[in-house]
């Protein structure tokens, strides 16, 4: 993929898959997020990644006009959703026992 030079979105294409990723974490949260949690299932979110990360290899034996490099990514910006809510949720919960272990830690030294 030497010499190929990806196009930008545009902010309404990029809130279209954001939106469009909530609505499909909405609808199929029985399918996607694990019922005693609430968060997003592990086998979910490699599927999700590895869908991802083969449309992106796959791009390179796509045709390389414009219109078809747009699709690639919206396409990977969809199927990419639940992977990356189960990685802002493990680094989220990781975040707030740090600082939830700091701030208990402080409230005993008072």
């Amino acid at each position: 993929m030497d010499g190929v030079a990806w196009p930008m979105l545009s902010w309404p294409v990029v809130a279209g898959i954001v939106f469009l990723n909530v609505f499909i974490d909405s609808s199929g949260a029985g399918l996607i997020r694990d019922s005693s949690s609430g968060q997003v299932k592990g086998l979910v979110a490699s599927v999700s990644a590895l869908s991802a990360a083969s449309l992106g290899a796959a791009a390179g034996y796509l045709p390389q006009d414009e219109d078809s490099q747009l699709y690639v990514l919206v396409a990977m910006g969809v199927l990419s959703g639940p992977a990356i809510n189960f990685i802002v949720e493990k680094v989220s919960s990781v975040a707030e026992s740090l600082v939830g272990g700091k701030a208990k830690e402080e409230a005993k030294e008072d």
